[in-house]
């Protein structure tokens, strides 16, 4: 995956004179109220750059460990075929049935393991693209205000309610 920047565009800020020698009121003017606009969203998009940096970390966490958990499995197998080997094979061809299941049950779970980290994985990178999105989106849109909501990210909000429907 590619780094994303996100530049913002500052408007300049008109001096102000103190209201003393203008006569004017110290109402919030229009300049002031872009600046924090984009103090909004300069906050905003760093929330997002974390967001995606800490799920970008979840990712390559999740891939090291399935990694082990693949390395583990062809050991077993390994190890499987030796132990076979050395103690070779009854008349009548027969294995020993205890380390034969046992292996079996061993596949088998990690098996179940590795698709459940691959549904993460896939969880994820939902997630990061999603973020990404949103964060391209906001760059087009320049200078203006976007506040981003929950709408901008689906798997968030199906992801809250399938947690809320699993507690229920």
């Amino acid at each position: 995956m590619s780094k994303s920047t996100v530049s913002v565009r500052w408007h300049k800020r008109k001096p102000q004179s103190s209201s003393s020698q203008t006569g004017q009121s110290t109402a919030p003017t229009l300049s002031s109220y872009t600046n924090l606009s984009m103090d909004k969203l300069t906050r905003e998009n760093r929330r997002l750059r974390r967001e995606l940096r800490r799920a970008k970390d979840n990712v390559l966490r999740k891939r090291e460990e399935i990694d082990s958990l693949e390395s583990q499995v062809t050991s077993i197998r390994r190890s499987g075929r030796v132990r076979r080997e050395k103690s070779g094979q009854d008349k009548e061809g027969a294995m020993d049935a205890d380390y034969l299941y046992s292996g079996e049950v061993l596949s088998r779970h990690f098996s179940e393991v590795i698709r459940r980290h691959h549904d993460v994985l896939e969880q994820r990178d939902r997630e990061i693209q999603e973020l990404q999105e949103a964060l391209a989106r906001c760059r087009c849109k320049g200078g203006g205000e976007r506040v981003l909501s929950s709408h901008d990210f689906p798997s968030h909000t199906s992801v809250a309610s399938e947690r809320l429907r699993r507690t229920e």
